[in-house]
């Protein structure tokens, strides 16, 4: 059998050939944008703050440049359906066609709405149970108030002259258990 050596050299040179010719034009093109993006006008972004997204979308029309709504916030200095925040910011140097992110602001109203609703919560929650309330300690003098203190204590079982001991707790002896009935242990 016999090796066609020729025809094997021209598929690996048209090969080559064709990578060569695909390197080229892929570098050509990166050039080419390249160039573009660095030659691009530029343009200082305006203040967008304050303003309507209509108009916000039409100021940066006019200079090249797009409008993107990152979000929809609460401001409490900004009205509703207005531009609370943009990025980047006014005065800025950006190229032709940049996206510029704005928020928009939900308004006052929409905070006060969200503070009525949380106290209407707060109040909705119950109360923690109180603690009991300590009784006035009586003045010096005061005759009636001493003797009706002393008989509290005295009714806690805590001596007048020692006020820091709790009062000792009362203790409660289990219910007695009924006693088998005579009868039925003669029968067992």
């Amino acid at each position: 059998m016999a090796f066609n050596s020729s025809s094997t050299n021209n598929s690996l040179i048209q090969k080559l050939i064709t990578v060569v010719v695909l390197a080229a034009a892929f570098l050509v093109s990166a050039g080419t944008v390249v160039y573009y993006s660095l030659r691009g006008k530029e343009i200082t972004v305006p203040n967008l703050v304050g303003k309507s997204e209509g108009e916000a979308d039409r100021l940066l029309a006019e200079q090249g440049l797009r409008l993107k709504v990152r979000t929809h916030a609460t401001d409490e200095k900004i009205q509703a359906n207005l531009v609370s925040e943009q990025i980047p910011n006014a005065g800025f140097t950006v190229k032709a066609g940049q996206v510029i992110g704005v928020n928009i602001s939900t308004g006052i109203e929409a905070r006060e709405v969200a503070k009525e609703t949380k106290k209407t919560v707060v109040a909705a929650k119950p109360k923690p149970s109180e603690a009991p309330k300590k009784k006035p300690k009586p003045k010096e003098g005061d005759k009636d108030n001493k003797d009706k203190s002393e008989k509290d204590t005295a009714k806690k079982g805590i001596g007048s002259d020692d006020k820091s001991k709790p009062a000792p707790a009362l203790k409660t002896s289990p219910k007695p258990s009924p006693k088998p009935s005579p009868k039925k242990a003669e029968e067992n």
